[in-house]
């Protein structure tokens, strides 16, 4: 009795272990497999092709970035960029810039895509958004497979493409407005920016006691004592991108 006790858990035992087989090589590194539901996207015929090799074995730079390989498997900048993943199904080439969680270095999985920002076209408004400037580039950077040489991964197979960002604002990079010539008297002067989502008062040039600004989503209005004589450096959000303007200040 004692030895069909002991036959039955061995039998157990050995069914369990035959279970946990499956789950334990599907999680080798050098897994090429689709992940489910992140189909592979079409490649289009203009996009580039990189054999990216590791910095222990060529250091190639992603186009005309200073992004490379490390040999850890990490996409890394050194200085100029920063480097999101693609969330967002279906996986495209085309895909839209994806800027709330971006690091100068970022993990590599294959068949994935990896977009990399200039930091001089990105900037961070009050609310925390975070947007790309208007008539700018990013890198769209699909991972299809890793190289290896003596099972050992020296870089990675890339498709690539640089997508252009655009917005079509309705207003230009300056406009104007006017203060009283008369001292003590007050003029009022609302600016509408489209359906715009945020504004940024930057700076005022120079300086003036006697200009007062409400900011909303979509206007300002500029409040002025007397004759004034300034410029406003503004940002205007509009969902993802943001246009720089100056308003220049001057009496009527």
């Amino acid at each position: 009795m004692k030895l069909t006790n002991f036959n039955l858990v061995k039998h157990l035992l050995f069914l369990s272990i035959l279970t946990l087989l499956p789950i334990v090589s599907s999680c080798g590194d050098d897994n090429d497999e689709p992940q489910p539901g992140y189909p592979d996207p079409t490649i289009p015929e203009n996009a580039v092709q990189l054999n990216m090799m590791n910095e222990s074995n060529g250091k190639s730079f992603l186009g005309n970035t200073d992004v490379y390989l490390s040999d850890g498997n990490n996409l890394v900048s050194s200085e100029e960029y920063l480097i999101g993943k693609v969330t967002k199904l279906p996986l495209s080439l085309s895909a839209s810039p994806e800027l709330s969680q971006l690091f100068p270095q970022i993990a590599v999985e294959t068949k994935n895509i990896y977009q990399i920002f200039a930091k001089e076209n990105l900037h961070k408004f009050p609310s925390g958004i975070s947007a790309l400037k208007d008539n700018t580039t990013y890198i769209n950077a699909y991972v299809e497979s890793w190289i290896n040489k003596k099972k050992k991964k020296i870089g990675a197979k890339i498709s690539f493409l640089e997508e252009n960002v655009t917005n079509d604002f309705p207003f230009g990079a300056e406009t104007s407005c006017h203060s009283s010539k008369s001292d003590g008297k007050t003029l009022v002067n609302d600016i509408k920016f489209g359906n715009s989502d945020e504004i940024e008062v930057l700076s005022i040039k120079p300086e003036n006691k006697n200009i007062s600004i409400d900011i909303r989503s979509d206007k300002l209005q500029i409040t002025t004592i007397g004759p004034v004589t300034s410029d406003i450096e503004i940002y205007v959000r509009d969902f993802y991108v943001f246009k720089p303007c100056v308003i220049h200040i001057t009496p009527e």
